[in-house]
């Protein structure tokens, strides 16, 4: 999906898609909400600066109780590469991988929110197992669920989560529950 405008996804299953490029199955530039959906094995490639290997997100990315298993870039962000508006909820980052940098996200520039979410077995050969905030704002927030970052693997830096630049991170956890880093 090249998306310019607006894109409900609901319900939906996006297997095994491969792209010479950015977004191995959504290039976003308007407005897209994923809901009750699982994106796995979707891969973005391009020795050049290939970047989401699911969802290359550049305007308004909103993700909810969705599953991203098991997929890559060769460059940036293996499950998503955002440059602007993120916000994730009650979703499983799990399995994904980055040639480069965020073996599940990739941040650069953008406003990344998470809430009530898992980031587990996620790799990036660079920096930032899970994600790779690069001169953005990362706001984390345990209201219902906790958050947990297990078993993330970074070649470089940072298993978890790795600050570059000019960044900004919050940390919310409501009483029962927390932010686990493992």
């Amino acid at each position: 999906i090249n998306n310019v405008g607006n894109v409900d996804d609901q319900n939906s299953t996006g297997l095994s898609n491969f792209i010479s490029g950015d977004g191995g199955a959504i290039y976003n530039d308007g407005t897209v909400n994923i809901t009750n959906s699982i994106l796995s094995n979707n891969k973005a490639n391009d020795g050049s600066g290939a970047a989401g290997g699911a969802i290359n997100n550049r305007n308004i990315l909103n993700i909810t109780n969705s599953i991203f298993k098991a997929n890559s870039s060769d460059d940036w962000g293996g499950a998503i590469y955002s440059s602007n508006a993120l916000d994730i909820k009650s979703s499983i980052f799990s399995e994904n991988f980055a040639n480069q940098d965020g073996g599940a996200i990739n941040n650069t520039g953008g406003k990344l929110t998470i809430e009530d979410s898992s980031f587990v077995n996620n790799k990036a050969n660079g920096l930032g197992g899970a994600i790779y905030n690069n001169n953005g704002t990362v706001t984390i927030n345990a209201i219902n669920n906790n958050v947990e970052f297990t078993e993330n693997i970074a070649g470089g830096d940072s298993n978890a989560i790795h600050n570059n630049g000019n960044t900004i991170v919050k940390l919310n956890a409501t009483s029962g529950n927390s932010i686990i880093f493992n």
